[in-house]
């Protein structure tokens, strides 16, 4: 008897290598698949914003690096002595004016230089829901705890998530032509919406990427969400708030990404890192024991075989780990 719902999921056309250069942007979900892609030794960058979490956020962020001439200053703010941005998450902060914007500007290089020679890009929507700043009208990114009546909350509608992606996509093939991109939606429910206004949100989510799909067929969709709410479909993967993924759920979706957007190349290369790692999570009851020193000298062995046919994967930091004093 089988116990769940298992689906197929279709393998990239063009998988992920691990000599591939990857941004994410998006929800924390996108962060989940950063910490593993950085564990493994890819090429990548996470949320140069911080955490963003509706499809236009997103869209502004990415517009943003490619603007060779985009100024962050009409978009900072002071509230209680601290300075924010409303296009960035409160993790960007700063005591001025001129402390903030040197921590955006530095974060928005790193994230243009990236942009222009990445191989990939993955975007996670979290949310169809956006807050809009009433004095100006701005679509913001992060309300920063100022008070709710600042604001006007809206669902954005399938057009509107639509069109802009459809300028975003243009802007970015112009940047960046070898720029392949796959798209996900966060497994997150965000239960302070309330729960049909969650599933509401979702499905506006869905319905304006189908559509993007339909028209663009170089946009590739990884399903997360399906993965964990469909196929997994059981609290004891989801953390006690009981809507983010725990560490098992997580791991269970990274197997899937690996089987489905990892080349063979790259998902040997995880299977002979992985003795690696987990060594490295090894704790000895006595360290300077003769069994340890020899089970240090056979995972430094591992590397030493690893680095001769991965030349381009830097493990100094697990030689240096391994190696006897």
């Amino acid at each position: 008897m089988n116990f769940n719902l298992n689906f197929i999921i279709p393998a990239l056309q063009y998988p992920v290598s691990i000599n591939d250069s990857v941004l994410l942007f998006g929800s924390c979900f996108a962060e989940n698949i950063y910490e593993k892609l950085k564990q493994y030794k890819f090429d990548v960058i996470c949320n140069t914003n911080g955490i963003l979490f509706n499809p236009l956020s997103i869209a502004n962020a990415l517009h943003s690096y490619c603007d060779e001439g985009f100024s962050y200053d009409p978009l900072l703010f002071e509230q209680d002595d601290i300075w924010y941005s409303w296009w960035h998450h409160g993790s960007f902060n700063g005591s001025t004016k001129n402390d903030l914007l040197k921590q955006i500007n530095m974060s928005h290089e790193v994230a243009q230089q990236k942009l222009k020679k990445a191989q990939w890009l993955f975007i996670t929507w979290g949310s169809a829901y956006v807050y809009e700043h009433n004095s100006n009208n701005l679509l913001v990114a992060n309300c920063h705890k100022v008070p709710a009546h600042q604001f006007t909350k809206r669902l954005l509608n399938v057009s509107e998530i639509k069109n802009s992606y459809q300028k975003l996509f243009e802007t970015l093939h112009r940047f960046n032509p070898n720029l392949k991109i796959l798209m996900s939606i966060s497994p997150v429910r965000y239960i302070r919406d309330g729960l049909h206004e969650n599933n509401l949100s979702k499905a506006t989510l869905m319905l304006a990427l189908k559509q993007l799909m339909d028209q663009d067929k170089n946009i590739s969709y990884f399903p997360a969400y399906e993965i964990v709410n469909d196929e997994l479909r059981d609290y004891r993967f989801f953390k006690q708030d009981w809507v983010h993924p725990n560490s098992l759920a997580i791991s269970y979706v990274w197997q899937r990404f690996a089987e489905t957007c990892l080349d063979q190349f790259t998902n040997d290369f995880l299977k002979q890192f992985d003795p690696i790692l987990q060594a490295i999570q090894h704790r000895p009851l006595n360290a300077g024991s003769s069994a340890h020193i020899q089970f240090k000298k056979v995972i430094l062995q591992k590397i030493k075989n690893l680095q001769e046919r991965y030349p381009f994967i830097n493990v100094e930091k697990e030689t240096a780990l391994f190696t006897p004093h």
